[in-house]
Order: C-alpha cells, then structure tokens, then sequence
C-alpha cells in the first residue's frame, strides 16, 4: 500500500511564498517562529480541520460552524479568538463570496483563518469540498 503525503497549503512571510505541508509539525514550527505568515489550505478534509482544533486551539464548534457557508454575516466572541463571516467581492454573477475567518493571539504572533466557497454555493446555502479555502495568519 503506497503511504500517502499530507496536504499541501499556501504560506506567504516576509520572506516570500512557499509550498508546505499542512501537517501537525510544520504548523507548530510556523506558530513558535512567532513571526507573520498568511496560510492557505484548499479543500480541508476531517484531519486538517483536526489540526486547526488542536494545534490552532479553536474550539470544535467553531471550527465546525466554518465548515457550512450561507451563513449571515457575524462576529462570534470565544474566549481566545474570535469566529468572522463576512461577504466579499466575487468576480461572477452576484459577486459576492462567502469569506469565514478565526482571529487570535498566539504568543507573539495572530492567527487568522478565511475559508470561502464559491458565489454559486453561497447562494444555495451549501458548498462542495472544492469550493472551501483556509488561509491564516499567525
């Protein structure tokens, strides 16, 4: 049986852009480094979304909540960061995007985490895998 690599994400510092795995470990190593950093996972599934409870320490029902779009726009308080649905601007028929973001502050650095779906599925309420992005800043 062939192991299977973990998911790639986007990570942009001041240093530049690069490809990363978005694994347990290099997720630890950018939050201890305590400097800025943009991260954007594409298509979460049930482990990622783990880590961005663990390691991240969002609480599982926010967490949860990010996971389903057509939701009105809010700003949900939690003890240690905050939970933000808000709507964007799309190039496509209704030009809004559905835009899910987690803000926190981890040590020296924050954390911020975007998902959006496409215009199309925000309309219907509902969004495929395909359609949800996670980015951070940390």
């Amino acid at each position: 049986m062939e192991a299977t690599s973990p998911p790639t994400c986007r990570v942009v510092t001041e240093d530049g852009a690069s490809e990363v795995a978005f694994d347990r470990e290099a997720i630890e190593k950018l939050l201890a480094g305590g400097g800025f950093f943009w991260l954007d996972l594409d298509r979460p599934d049930a482990a990622d979304f783990e880590i961005l409870t663990s390691v991240f320490g969002f609480h599982p029902l926010a967490v949860e909540d990010s996971e389903h779009f057509g939701q009105r726009a809010k700003l949900d308080e939690y003890d240690d960061f905050v939970f933000i649905v808000v709507y964007g601007a799309a190039p496509d028929d209704d030009r809004l995007v559905e835009v899910h973001c987690f803000y926190s502050e981890h040590c020296t650095g924050r954390t911020a985490l975007p998902s959006r779906s496409s215009a199309s599925a925000t309309r219907s309420g509902r969004a495929s895998r395909s359609d949800r992005r996670f980015s951070s800043t940390g």
